[in-house]
């Protein structure tokens, strides 16, 4: 499964000298969104976070039955693999959109299957798929087998591209990754596969995962609502109810994973970039 590196917090660190469930309160203490990935032979998990909380688990195991669980089942078997020895940790901070997408991977569903640039123009199909604001990735392989490459699209734009070249280790990502697969597309050829995401589907069933310092408390949700007063009069509080709702959770079990989302809610409805990223960053001190 190819991963984008984002920004590198931590790298190789042994699982013989790290209580995971200690460092993983220390990001949520920082309000941390990316992923933590950890390694053994054969094996890999990660552990994705949005704003401090866990949002979902992917687990990959190769060999001859190679599989790819996640949700609750893949969290699970993590927390326990990762008490063994000679496994290396490391911690990728990306954006929240490419977290999402890395994490609902395993929930994909083919949109397009064995296209061509013989009769489909990349650029255009990707100006298609951002257009109508989908979710997902397209899959990418050169005809001289020289180059696979995977662009992530999704909330109407590019969110990143990655590729690996024949026997090159290195895995590039960003504009550089993008330009790589577009250039080479176009030069000898490619064929693709387009799959689809449910945004949704990144956030696995929180039962028996998620604890009281995971949602949002009362005395937050005051504080919260007396900064939006500030900034827009009596109306905030209904404004964050019907944030709230929309998202289709409630008050009282609203977990901090979610927070992201419903200020791109209450921006929209503010109107004014540099009031809402105020907001923005002052709600999210409050989860720290």
């Amino acid at each position: 499964m190819l991963l984008p590196k984002g920004t590198v917090i931590h790298e190789d660190l042994y699982t013989q000298f790290i209580n995971l469930n200690e460092f993983i309160d220390n990001l949520t203490n920082e309000v941390f969104t990316g992923f933590i990935k950890i390694e053994f032979w054969e094996y890999t998990g990660l552990l994705f976070m949005d704003s401090g909380s866990i949002i979902n688990a992917i687990e990959e195991i190769k060999g001859d039955n190679s599989k790819l669980n996640s949700a609750k089942p893949a969290y699970l078997n993590l927390m326990v693999k990762c008490k063994q020895k000679d496994g290396k940790i490391s911690v990728h901070a990306i954006s929240s959109e490419l977290m999402i997408l890395l994490s609902a991977i395993p929930s994909r569903h083919p949109l397009l299957e064995d296209l061509s640039t013989d009769y489909v123009k990349l650029d255009k199909l990707i100006t298609k798929l951002t257009n109508e604001e989908q979710w997902g990735y397209i899959d990418v392989n050169t005809n001289d087998k020289k180059l696979h490459g995977i662009i992530f699209f999704g909330e109407g734009t590019v969110q990143s591209s990655l590729c690996e070249q024949a026997r090159v280790n290195d895995v590039i990502s960003g504009n550089e990754a993008f330009e790589a697969i577009m250039q080479r597309a176009e030069t000898v050829g490619a064929a693709f596969n387009v799959f689809t995401i449910n945004p949704e589907a990144a956030y696995m069933e929180t039962g028996g995962v998620t604890s009281p310092d995971k949602i949002i408390s009362p005395e937050i949700w005051d504080v919260l609502i007396s900064e939006l007063t500030r900034h827009l009069g009596p109306m905030a509080a209904m404004i964050l109810e019907d944030g709230v709702e929309s998202l289709g959770e409630k008050y009282e079990s609203f977990p901090k994973s979610r927070m992201n989302k419903l200020l791109d809610y209450v921006a929209d409805e503010m109107g004014v970039p540099e009031k809402a990223e105020e907001f923005r960053k002052f709600a999210l001190a409050q989860l720290k």
